[in-house]
């Protein structure tokens, strides 16, 4: 089993895969200024659907909603389904940083927890040509908060996830890629431990006991996660950020 194999073993049947929440995903919709009357409104890096259904229950229109991984994306079917959405979301097997869309096509661009993934430089030189005149991007991404760098927790993040700045230089970056700032606020805490992290804990008890290796590489990182947050959490955590195209 490989190590991808171990986390989607692991995680099948967490309905979240990261931070965050419906309360924060409608925050930032309720944030958004008006979007272009015609245009596609993708959701990368979309995971088992949490976002999207939220997405397109909210703003009543189709979404298309692609991810790397073809299981995630029929778990987001069923979901869809279930929540008698499935006429307002379709999928695609893409990268957040190679969707297959034309330029000048999207309306709105939401990518929550999966930006990391392709790079935060990257997917916003790609979504900006995407963009129509007037499109706006929603994304999270992991910043430190204050000044304070605990070694513990930077070594353990820098191991999992790409370094990581401050919401002040990822704003720069963001001008830098050719967007103007509507909104930018941090996820709660409890859309950590409520939303996921209250998820990974019985997750990992079901495998622990399991000889393979990559599983047990799996929860050996998950134990590391949640004692990372417990000592450190409130030096870093998700923002959402909310730009629209100059």
């Amino acid at each position: 089993m490989s190590m991808e194999q171990a986390y989607a073993t692991v995680f099948a049947g967490m309905t979240r895969q990261g931070p965050g929440s419906e309360r924060s995903t409608r925050k930032a919709l309720s944030l958004l200024p008006p979007l272009p009357d015609t245009g596609t409104v993708l959701d990368l890096g979309c995971g088992t659907g949490a976002s999207t259904l939220v997405v397109a229950d909210v703003l009543d229109r189709p979404v298309l909603a692609s991810d790397v991984n073809p299981a995630s994306l029929e778990t987001l079917h069923q979901r869809a389904r279930t929540a008698g959405l499935k006429n307002r979301i379709t999928t695609s097997i893409a990268s957040a940083d190679a969707t297959g869309q034309p330029d000048d096509s999207a309306a709105l661009i939401w990518c929550e927890g999966a930006i990391f993934t392709v790079g935060v430089e990257a997917g916003l030189k790609h979504w900006h040509s995407l963009l129509k005149r007037g499109g706006v991007v929603a994304f999270t991404e992991m910043c430190w908060f204050g000044t304070e760098r605990p070694a513990d927790a930077a070594a353990f993040l820098l191991g999992c996830y790409p370094p990581m700045t401050d919401a002040a230089s990822l704003l720069s970056l963001c001008f830098a890629c050719g967007y103007r700032l509507e909104a930018m606020f941090a996820l709660p805490e409890a859309d950590w431990w409520d939303e996921y992290l209250a998820q990974i804990v019985p997750a990992i008890e079901r495998y622990r006991g399991n000889p393979d290796p990559d599983i047990q590489s799996v929860i050996a990182i998950c134990d590391q996660e949640l004692d990372i947050c417990r000592r450190f959490g409130a030096a870093y955590g998700y923002v959402f950020v909310i730009l629209s195209k100059v």
